[in-house]
């Protein structure tokens, strides 16, 4: 299934790229990023529409398991910590239970990443400060 994702965001962001968005995908990290200039957010996304069209049906992914998301949870604490003993700001983590909700999409929670700041979807914490959680098949 991993070369089946690999495969689709690959294919994403080259197309991205070529419409003038640079995108980059990290296979290390299954971690798309797309540079978006100030004011092109409706160019963006309506590229970004286009080009999911051309990379073909967007492959889907087994639920997380309970153990796959307490170890998530644990890392994600983890960098909660690190993040803040290295002066940044990030949000608090929530209860596992809320944590759970959000990766799962129940009740219409956000997933908690640490390294995001406390305005949601501003611009990200570094990565290399701080590791950032990941689940490892």
């Amino acid at each position: 299934m991993a070369e089946v994702a690999v495969s689709y965001y690959s294919k994403l962001a080259e197309c991205m790229t070529e419409n003038g968005f640079l995108a980059t995908f990290d296979v290390a990290d299954m971690r798309m990023d797309v540079t978006v200039g100030d004011g092109k957010d409706a160019d963006a996304e309506r590229v970004e529409q286009e080009c999911r069209s051309r990379a073909g049906e967007r492959p889907t992914v087994a639920p997380w398991t309970e153990e796959e998301l307490g170890d998530l949870y644990d890392q994600s604490v983890a960098a909660y910590e690190c993040l803040l003993a290295e002066g940044y700001s990030p949000a608090v983590p929530p209860s596992f239970e809320s944590f759970k909700a959000g990766y799962r999409s129940e009740g219409g929670e956000d997933p908690y990443i640490a390294h995001m700041s406390q305005v949601q979807f501003a611009a990200p914490f570094p990565d290399d400060v701080c590791p950032q959680p990941t689940i490892v098949p």
